[in-house]
Order: C-alpha cells, then structure tokens, then sequence
C-alpha cells in the first residue's frame, strides 16, 4: 500500500470515528462487507444453470421475453 493510500485509509478512518449515527454505520458495514467479500456473490451448481437455460430457452420458444429494442427504451430512455 502506498503512502498516498494509507493517508487515505488514516482520513476514512478518523471520518468513520466521528460518525454517531448508528444506521449510517450498519449501512457502511453492509457496504464494506460486501466489497471485500472473497468468494463471488452468487454461486450455482452446472444442474441449476441447465435448468434456468432450458426454462429460458421454453419461455423464448413461446414468446415470452422482451424484445432488445423494448428493453433499450426502458432501460436507456
């Protein structure tokens, strides 16, 4: 870690002693705990990941997705 870091690491860590707010520290927990975590967030097994394919694919075959041109509204609009 560089100097640079550490001063950086130094400052959160002086802003973080004078916080009295509780919820606000939980949140910053939850946020750390998250970040920092090791292992991937979501795991499946090879028999789950066929099944959710082959349930995808069944609901593309009757037509039940969203066109790309639909999701790009309303998700970039």
């Amino acid at each position: 870690m560089t100097t640079l870091e550490l001063e950086e690491k130094k400052k959160l860590l002086k802003d973080i002693e004078n916080v009295d707010n509780v919820e606000l520290l939980e949140e910053l927990q939850r946020v750390v705990s998250k970040l920092t975590r090791k292992t991937p967030p979501c795991q499946f097994t090879k028999e789950e990941l066929v099944k959710q394919i082959r349930q995808s694919e069944m609901e593309l075959n009757e037509g039940l997705g969203i066109p790309h041109e639909e999701v790009r509204k309303r998700f970039l609009a």
